[in-house]
């Protein structure tokens, strides 16, 4: 073979080589990146699900707070990336070689989804355990109030002490709407809100059991 015919040679696999980086992209690719993206996908799956009971008993106190829309969104977000997946996959327009870039974008989006998803989950786990430990405490409270009340105390102070007593646990009570409400805006201030509220919620409840002689 002469010079020419082999410089043209080397040129003509040159120029194959290019259109094969340019064409680029591969089946094991989008194998890569499908899995990359199930495995993404399945770990906000997984922290929906991991959510849904406390969800689903706060929605039964009939707390609102727009923890409906929260989860609703998520689910419709996740619903979207794996609707975008299924095109990016099958879409003969798509070059190859942009397949897995655009799958491990889908990849990063879903990750924000589930720094989402985690926390709400940790926003919902704080309104359960808070409900549990102040609804009980609430009741005895108030129990003891109506009892205390309904008694013929003739001692002034204990009865100033009583009357106290009682408007004490009228604010606790309005305050917890407002630890509801704080621990939905921002979980870590309203668990602090809510622990300094149980505190005296439960020096209240000890010192009407004392006034009752419990």
């Amino acid at each position: 073979m002469s010079g020419p015919r082999i410089l043209l040679a080397v040129l003509c696999f040159a120029a194959l080589l290019l259109w094969a980086a340019l064409a680029g992209g591969s089946d094991a690719d989008l194998a890569r990146g499908t899995a990359e993206t199930d495995k993404a996908f399945a770990a906000v799956e997984q922290e929906i699900a991991a959510l849904d009971p406390d969800y689903q008993a706060l929605r039964s106190q009939g707390l609102v707070l727009g923890l409906r829309e929260q989860v609703d969104q998520l689910r419709n977000k996740l619903a979207g990336l794996k609707s975008r997946r299924v095109q990016l996959s099958t879409d003969q327009s798509v070059e190859k070689r942009l397949r897995l870039p655009l799958l491990k974008d889908l990849v990063e989006e879903s990750d924000v989804l589930l720094a989402l998803a985690q926390q709400l989950h940790r926003e919902c786990s704080a309104l359960v355990a808070w409900r549990a430990q102040s609804g009980p405490l609430l009741a005895e409270a108030g129990r003891q109030r109506a009892e205390l009340a309904a008694g013929t105390e003739t001692d002034d102070a204990r009865r100033a002490r009583i009357a106290a007593l009682a408007s004490g646990l009228g604010a606790i009570e309005l305050r917890v709407p407002m630890v509801d409400k704080l621990m939905h805006d921002n979980v870590d201030q309203g668990t602090r809100y809510g622990e300094s509220t149980l505190a005296e919620l439960r020096q209240l409840v000890a010192e009407q059991a004392r006034l009752l002689g419990h």
